[in-house]
């Protein structure tokens, strides 16, 4: 006993469950051999006095030997992956994506310890399960915490009053992966404005079939027939809509319809007349835009599949405005609601579910108070994006003639081009006044003759009481994780893997 009596005296924590987690502070700066010298069986020499403060415990040494001994060297054992987190966790708070190599350099300057790529790694991963909670724990709680969204949600409902909406998919970028399949619509403004999320597995036919059976279940007040979905040709997306909502409008993302098509033809006199036909209204117009993409056809006069042929497979009410219905007063090619919303979440698609599902809760609970307050402010009648693209459309009619017919009717001329004008009926030959729900060039330049106000002619969905209709709603705040609902219900558990495995596994 007495050869050990200048042996470390520790006093043990309170919390015996907690394990001895030795706090590293006044050792920085000092080596593993700064602090102990060599030992042999039957004693361990201190050779240097130090105190670790701890709430729970301490440990002190006596200073027993000669300091003039002391070898340089940055190894430390004692710095173990848990004190790197926990030195490291105001770093990757602030920057989650921060490279591996940097906090191996922080390390090495703060605590002049050096480390393994393997403990720092494992040191992040520690520091991200405690600032964003574990992956696996979070699936157990995932019941509880739905139950508790609904509690202090009740009855919420979205009103829609553009029946456009956007179907797409983003991959999450979690340890367990998954997919976010999103339905996203335009609100008066011509902003995004988000109807439903769901997390899923894969993207297949069945998860798409549940979740657009869902989401017609709760937007059934309109009629599914009245509805416009934009959507990528994905196949198991298609066949889902095709199944469930047999007479709605579907239309095809004409960027992701172009990426198909210039695999197979290529140039960019093809590209261009393709995106002409698309986005003209005059029938007459895309004839002649599909005659000139056939003579325009590299492969015409050899046994390959023609580009006539190709884009005939699409039928044109999916992706040319000339074959819109005008009922969804919108004439949007590309499927942008949805890209829009999966850069509005790029963020937390990396984190846990829960974590994730909050920080979207959250991103969204504050969008849509800073929509309704913004609004509340603003003077006009009719939404300033829409107002904006009118007023474009007012510089564009200073350059056409007008003839009154009568009563409401006009005839605009603009060189070779002849358009014909009812304001009372809302229309124009030209189309876009009916597809888009406000005034073309040829309409302003009418309402303009009659001195009329311009934004009566706008469409009731883009008017600001429609608006704030839209935004009345607010999404409550929900409580810590320790007040969850209970709910008794089973834990879930993470999604299986659906990799393909060897026969040896």
């Amino acid at each position: 006993m007495d050869d050990c009596s200048k042996t470390a005296d520790y006093h043990q924590p309170r919390n015996e469950s907690e394990s001895p987690s030795l706090v590293l502070e006044d050792m920085e700066g000092e080596s593993e051999e700064d602090i102990f010298q060599e030992n042999n069986n039957n004693n361990v020499e201190p050779m240097k006095e130090f105190v670790v403060n701890d709430e729970n415990w301490y440990s002190e040494v006596e200073r027993d030997s000669d300091l003039e001994s002391l070898r340089g060297t940055y190894d430390n054992s004692l710095a173990k992956a848990k004190y790197l987190s926990m030195r490291m966790e105001d770093a990757i708070r602030d920057n989650p994506n921060i490279p591996i190599g940097q906090l191996i350099n922080t390390i090495l300057r703060k605590c002049i310890v050096d480390v393994s790529r393997w403990k720092v790694q494992k040191a992040k991963r520690q520091a991200l399960d405690t600032i964003r909670g574990r992956d696996d724990i979070q699936y157990e709680l995932l019941w509880d915490y739905c139950e508790t969204v609904r509690a202090k949600n009740p009855g919420s409902k979205i009103i829609l009053r553009r029946p456009i909406i956007g179907l797409d998919g983003c991959f999450l970028k979690t340890v367990y992966q998954g997919q976010l399949l999103v339905a996203v619509g335009r609100d008066g403004n011509d902003n995004m404005m988000l109807i439903a999320i769901v997390v899923v597995q894969v993207k297949n036919r069945e998860n798409w079939s549940w979740f657009i059976g869902e989401l017609l279940d709760n937007i059934g007040g309109l009629g599914i027939d009245k509805w416009s979905f934009i959507l990528d040709r994905q196949k198991g997306l298609v066949d889902a809509l095709r199944e469930l909502a047999p007479g709605s409008e579907h239309r095809f993302c004409v960027r992701h319809l172009y990426e198909n098509f210039k695999a197979k033809f290529k140039g960019a006199e093809l590209k261009e007349y393709l995106w002409k036909a698309s986005t003209t209204t005059n029938k007459q117009e895309f004839r002649a835009h599909m005659k000139k993409i056939a003579e325009l056809d590299p492969k015409k006069s050899q046994d390959y599949e023609t580009t006539a042929e190709w884009l005939s497979k699409i039928p044109t009410k999916h992706w040319s405005r000339a074959f819109f219905p005008v009922k969804s007063k919108c004439d949007i090619l590309v499927n942008n609601l949805c890209e829009s919303f999966n850069n509005f979440i790029l963020d937390p698609r990396d984190k846990p579910i829960i974590t994730m599902l909050e920080c979207i809760r959250i991103k969204l609970m504050t969008r849509l108070q800073c929509k309704r307050v913004g609004m509340e402010k603003y003077t006009g009648s009719a939404c300033p994006n829409v107002l904006n693209k009118v007023n474009k459309q007012g510089k564009l009619a200073r350059h056409y003639f007008n003839r009154w017919c009568g009563a409401s009717e006009f005839e605009i001329d603009h060189f070779l081009h002849k358009y014909v004008v009812d304001l009372d009926n809302k229309t124009c030959t030209c189309a876009m006044f009916q597809l888009t729900g406000f005034p073309c060039c040829h309409v302003y330049s009418a309402i303009a003759d009659m001195r009329h106000e311009v934004e009566d002619y706008v469409d009731t969905c883009y008017k600001k009481p429609i608006y704030l209709k839209a935004y009345e709603y607010m999404i409550h705040g929900v409580p810590g994780q320790e007040q969850y609902v209970n709910t008794g219900c089973e834990p879930l558990r993470r999604q299986q893997d659906l990799r393909k495995r060897g026969e040896d596994q």
